[in-house]
């Protein structure tokens, strides 16, 4: 919440700032209880390293918001805007499996009815094997980004959106149907995948164009 001239608005900014870089850098370093990793806990249903068939169920999903408010001799300025909301869960099967299905929902019709205006598509709809640490194979809906920004998931965004730079070099439709290996090795990331090029709210059909990433 911001009131008053310009200049206020940028000496609070900047105190924030520093005041959650502190708490952050504290919480890091061990001065400060793990209280957000607590609040995150509450997300798994179920886990237990021992069951043989399914490990754990969680909860997934994100929620991105923000909210400006500016008064000045100039006028006045107040908006919440909700950039993401999804929900879904997240679970590993048989040790080396997981099944991830997550949903875009509009946060201005919530109702959470698949039939209702709130839905809006399927994010994350796979099926995924990692063998070890190295190696993942996923098959279905699935992020396709390529370049740094649009690779980096919005989770770990710093900015609130990324740049129109990569608007422009990147398609800003993320998730495509498809099959797609990623393997770690030492400081190298290999990727390669196969994807349908259409976008419905669902799973695409393999004919209307496929493309493929390599990096």
């Amino acid at each position: 919440f911001i009131r008053g001239t310009a200049a206020q608005a940028v000496c609070l900014a900047l105190l924030s700032h520093f005041a959650l870089a502190k708490e952050l850098s504290d919480h890091r370093s061990g001065q400060t209880p793990d209280s957000f990793d607590k609040v995150w806990s509450y997300a798994t249903l179920y886990q237990n390293e021992t069951n043989p068939v399914i490990q754990k169920f969680a909860i997934s999903g994100r929620f991105h918001a923000d909210y400006s408010n500016l008064q000045s001799n100039q006028g006045d300025y107040d908006r919440f805007d909700v950039r993401r909301f999804r929900l879904g869960f997240k679970s590993q099967w048989y040790d080396d499996f997981t099944l991830h299905v997550e949903a875009d929902l509009d946060a201005e019709n919530i109702d959470l009815n698949f039939d209702s205006e709130s839905y809006k598509g399927l994010t994350d709809a796979y099926l995924g094997w990692s063998p070890n640490k190295q190696l993942a194979i996923k098959l279905g809906k699935q992020s396709a980004g390529f370049t740094l920004d649009g690779k980096t998931s919005s989770k770990k965004l710093l900015t609130l959106e990324r740049s129109n730079l990569t608007n422009n070099l990147w398609f800003t439709s993320e998730y495509f149907t498809g099959v797609s290996a990623s393997f770690k090795q030492n400081k190298w990331r290999y990727f390669v995948g196969v994807f349908s090029s259409a976008t419905p709210k669902e799973f695409s059909e393999f004919d209307a164009g496929n493309f493929g990433l390599l990096s």
